[in-house]
């Protein structure tokens, strides 16, 4: 007979009105160990959606003042508590997991080897099988094993009078006949796996099934390892093209391009610019780029913090964002101007007033100034910065150097005038702390005077004398 839960032992002193009958929110309280003082808005929410979803019978509600069914056994409500327990620690763990993945792939930080790791996760499964496979394999083929020895006595008889692959004589060529029972245990082993991989492709002629027990074993092993089999070859096929599933598309449509550009008939130089720019969008994944579709979703805050992150990385190697704040710097990064330009265009002349800084992400430039004429190469982590002073004051400054690029180019410009806008937002509420901090001594006083100089001293040492 199923335990009454009418008048448990702790319920009495929970409940507020007295008397034998209780509530399913009052019993649950004292199943999950709540004491009265807790909040009891969290847990009656817990319950109402654990109702929601049948969990309970239809009148068992989050009332106070509604009695509960007296036929309702305690083991449903334990049992919902433990359920409700098992199902948060397998969502903690898989979401530690997640976690520790996601972890590993920021410090991978690349594609390829991370498909690596998937095709060698693929591999060990495939490992795994064949591993428990062939141990499954030789205990059904041996006269005494493990699970011999929980079959009842007849049927245990019964089973070693059968013939059994491992037991069978066998021979080659002149050799003695000899049986895989008397080989050594690693030779058993590794026949085993090789069996159980052939299985899963074809089936091997080396060995085949001499009893009934074998043959069902076989049999339902076979039907798993075509699923299995199936699942692991296109596991391996995904993970290997997706390697290079990028780079190989975007040769795909380039070679479109360059059919298209020859029936066109458009000049050499002209498409040598052309395929030059489209491979260096591909290469900045700002064309082809799986992350672009779903950024593109995020709403505008979002894609103002990925903006930011951006072009810190590149802005940050200017010595004037150093003493910024970092709301200063997300206006900065915010309001600078990101370009492409091709090659042979001039980015600054020696001279001329320079009214924005040149940030260069990506590309070549060739370098004109006093000590001569030199090409530079923006890298990923060191890009090049010209005309970096006239952020540095109010004051006109001239370009030093004359900048033309000698490849398709990724800049940041930023421009004095918007630099000193946002910038100046910071200083001028430092310069009025500065000042309120110096008080009085701020404050230039006129030292005093000698009194035989002044007309009222001289008035009241007058009179002094005078009253003498």
């Amino acid at each position: 007979m199923r335990p009454s839960i009418e008048n448990p032992p702790q319920v009495d002193s929970l409940s507020e009105g007295g008397g034998p009958m209780v509530t399913v929110a009052k019993l649950a309280k004292v199943l999950l160990g709540e004491s009265p003082k807790t909040d009891r808005k969290p847990r009656q929410r817990e319950f109402t959606k654990a109702a929601t979803l049948g969990k309970f019978r239809e009148h068992a509600e989050i009332y106070p003042d509604r009695p509960a069914d007296e036929d309702a056994p305690r083991e449903e409500v334990e049992g919902l508590h433990t359920s409700t327990q098992h199902s948060a620690a397998i969502g903690w763990r898989s979401e530690g997991i997640r976690d520790i993945w996601e972890q590993v792939e920021r410090r991978i930080g690349s594609v390829a080897i991370v498909q690596g790791m998937m095709l060698i996760r693929v591999l060990l499964v495939v490992v795994g099988i064949c591993h428990w496979n062939a141990c499954l394999f030789w205990i059904i083929g041996c006269e005494d094993s493990i699970v011999t020895d929980f079959l009842p006595t007849a049927l245990k008889k019964e089973f070693d009078s059968m013939p059994h692959w491992t037991t069978i004589p066998r021979t080659k060529g002149l050799e003695e006949p000899w049986a895989w029972w008397n080989k050594p245990m690693f030779e058993q082993y590794i026949f085993c796996f090789y069996w159980t991989l052939g299985v899963m492709r074809t089936m091997p002629a080396e060995v085949t099934p001499v009893n009934l027990v074998e043959r069902i074993f076989v049999l339902c092993f076979m039907f798993f390892a075509l699923s299995a089999f199936a699942v692991s070859v296109a596991s391996l096929t995904q993970a290997y093209f997706k390697i290079s599933e990028r780079g190989r598309s975007f040769n795909d449509e380039m070679f479109a391009i360059r059919m298209h550009l020859h029936k066109l008939k458009v000049e050499e130089h002209s498409q040598r610019k052309i395929k030059e720019y489209l491979h260096h969008k591909f290469t900045r994944r700002r064309i082809m780029a799986k992350e672009a579709n779903l950024l593109k979703e995020l709403p505008p805050v979002l894609q103002h913090e990925i903006d930011f992150a951006k072009n810190l990385q590149h802005l940050q190697h200017l010595s004037c964002m150093n003493h910024l704040s970092q709301s200063i710097k997300k206006q900065i990064c915010l309001g600078v101007t990101s370009m492409d330009m091709l090659a042979g265009q001039i980015i600054a002349t020696s001279g001329n007033e320079a009214d924005c800084a040149w940030v260069i992400c990506s590309g070549s430039v060739q370098v004109k100034d006093a000590e001569g004429s030199r090409s530079l190469v923006a890298t990923e982590g060191e890009p090049l910065i010209f005309d970096e002073k006239c952020l540095l004051g109010q004051a006109a400054v001239e370009s030093l150097q004359t900048v033309t690029t000698t490849s398709t180019c990724e800049l940041l410009k930023i421009e004095k005038s918007k630099f000193h806008e946002v910038a100046d937002q910071e200083m001028k509420p430092q310069d009025a702390e500065d000042r309120s901090a110096q008080g009085p001594q701020g404050i230039e006083v006129q030292a005093p005077t000698d009194r035989e100089h002044t007309p009222h001293a001289a008035a009241g040492a007058t009179a002094a004398i005078s009253a003498g």
